[in-house]
């Protein structure tokens, strides 16, 4: 198979003409309607382009590729946002005029230019339209199994930037050491590198997580402050294995709910090591109280402490506390949980715990024994059985879910107090559907979701205006509404970083050009976790468009 040898030339930047059908907008008919487009697409990006062309010059590792007009003129196929940034350069009257601050800062980088660069730029021809088309489809597409540009993870960056500034990452540092240290597993070890840095710099960047996991910050380096604890581990299986999402540990109050999971999580781990009363009735220690007593093993027989307090443990399905005895759990590893049975109150009242994952506790009240009954579901309810108060409170739930791990797009914890019937519609689809079976639905409705969202808020903030209206570019919408809920202080500029890669970025999992692929490019397909990923990281902006 022959393939065209390609020719390369010097051109100058007025015998090139930006692509009319550049996929990045409408086709146009008009150099003059084209580069509009484009304004109208990149905004400010095209200055920090300029911007740098003006410093450093044209990227010598990635030429213009151009194709024949006729009249000593070729069509731009791939780097028009380069030569359009040129053109602007050049002749800063062609920004148009409903972007004076753009003007200015053209005009302003065009007396610092060297005029060398508009004459000699570097391109190379090509005119099999088969072949452009493919270089163009790698360009812009992604890895392609890794046939098209591959990008660096966080850690790559984090190397190269070490490598080039000399300045070593806290990150990889940390790592680094965590690898030779022998409380580890192996499997583990192996696995430290996997950890996203956005979600490693989020949780390490937090103090208060840092003291949780008995960190500290020295020489702008991390540091164990006592050794390995059993939460920095927990925390460690989770970024190893991708059960944190960035929306699980945006906010400050996400990372505060994180720290109080795994408090919860390490307490079942304990409680799980304990026999308790109804579950092994033949070996389980019962409740120890605070008196000293002995407690028999389930064997039918019973112990008769110094005190006169009575346990009789006699089939392990019922504990009956002797009127008057005070019982005092010690620690919270006397929790015991259980999965049917009966527990009879001070006052003989039976409480019958048949779920399994409630569990039963005696605590002291002064006047007698009161049974505090822990069911999961019923959190802060409190309920009364012969006059005899039964608190029912909160438990450590077991099996928890990680939001990575979700069957669908949106998690069921995420509610929103949508108005619009259509879109609430959309939104409990959402949460409805089963993504891993059908990621392609999944994405579009998503896509859908974001443009409604974006609609609803735009009307309902005056965002309406000559320039966005309900037919705008998605990206143009959202733009709109991070700059409104900046001026807003609705979201801070941080917040909204993720929110400005959408509009800004072709590859993030959230990119306006990522959403647009799924729906209208059929060699893009998405996949389950990418679409989680990215529901996660738009979450909070989602939130506040709904709020």
């Amino acid at each position: 198979m022959s393939n065209p040898v390609p020719v390369y030339k010097s051109l100058k930047v007025t015998e090139l003409l930006v692509n009319p059908l550049n996929p990045r907008f409408n086709a146009r008919e008009h150099q003059s309607e084209t580069i509009h487009a484009m304004v109208q697409d990149q905004k400010e990006k095209l200055v920090s382009l300029a911007r740098h062309i003006v410093e450093n010059g044209l990227n010598p590792t990635d030429l213009i590729l151009v194709k024949p007009n006729g009249n000593n003129q070729w069509v731009v196929r791939e780097g028009n946002r380069r030569i359009t940034s040129l053109k602007l350069l050049n002749e800063p009257s062609l920004v148009p005029s409903d972007y004076p601050k753009l003007k200015k800062d053209f005009q302003q980088l065009n007396s610092l230019m060297d005029n060398l660069i508009l004459q000699r730029i570097p391109c190379v021809i090509l005119e099999d339209e088969n072949k452009i088309n493919e270089w163009v489809r790698l360009k812009h597409t992604g890895q392609n199994d890794g046939a098209g540009t591959v990008g660096w993870d966080g850690q790559q960056t984090s190397r190269f930037k070490e490598l080039v500034e000399g300045k070593a990452d806290m990150r990889i540092a940390f790592l680094d050491f965590l690898r030779e240290q022998s409380d580890l597993s192996e499997e583990l070890k192996t696995k430290l590198y996997n950890i996203k840095k956005t979600n490693f710099d989020r949780l390490m960047g937090d103090p208060d997580v840092r003291s949780f996991l008995g960190l500290s910050v020295e020489n702008s380096k991390l540091e164990l402050v006592n050794g390995i604890n059993r939460y920095l581990l927990m925390v460690l299986e989770d970024l190893t294995h991708d059960k944190l999402s960035v929306g699980k540990i945006y906010y400050k109050e996400h990372r505060k709910e994180y720290i109080e999971e795994l408090k919860r999580r390490a307490s079942i781990k304990k409680t799980d090591n304990l026999t308790n009363i109804t579950q092994t009735p033949a070996t389980a220690a019962q409740v120890a109280p605070a008196t000293g007593t002995e407690v028999a093993p389930a064997t039918g027989t019973e112990v008769a402490p110094a005190t006169g307090t009575e346990v009789a443990p006699a089939t392990g399905t019922e504990v009956t506390p002797a009127t008057g005895a005070e019982v005092t759990p010690t620690t919270d590893a006397e929790v015991t949980p259980a999965a049917s049975g009966v527990v009879t109150s001070a006052t003989g009242a039976e409480v019958t715990a048949a779920e399994e994952g409630s569990y039963v506790t005696p605590i002291n009240q002064g006047e007698g024994i009161q049974q505090v009954f822990h069911n999961f579901k019923d959190e802060g309810k409190r309920t009364t059985v012969n006059s005899t108060p039964i608190h029912v409170t909160q438990g450590p739930k077991k099996g928890l879910s990680y939001p990575i791990y979700r069957k669908t797009l949106v998690p069921n914890i995420h509610k929103l107090s949508i108005k619009h019937a259509r879109i609430l519609k959309i939104f409990n689809e959402l949460k409805m559907i089963n993504i891993d079976e059908f990621p392609n639905a999944s994405a579009v409705l998503f896509r859908t979701f974001m443009e409604l969202c974006a609609d609803y808020y735009i009307e309902q903030n005056g965002l309406i205006n000559g320039k966005i209206n309900v037919d705008s570019s998605l990206g143009v919408k959202i733009d709109a509404i991070t700059l409104h809920m900046k001026e807003k202080k609705i979201m801070t500029d941080h917040q909204l970083r993720p929110i400005r890669q959408m509009t800004s970025s072709l590859t993030q999992n959230q990119s306006i050009k990522t959403f647009h692929a799924y729906v209208h490019n059929k060699d893009v397909t998405p996949t389950a976790t990418d679409l989680k990923t990215a529901w996660d990281d738009v979450w909070p902006f989602i939130e506040k468009m709904w709020s």
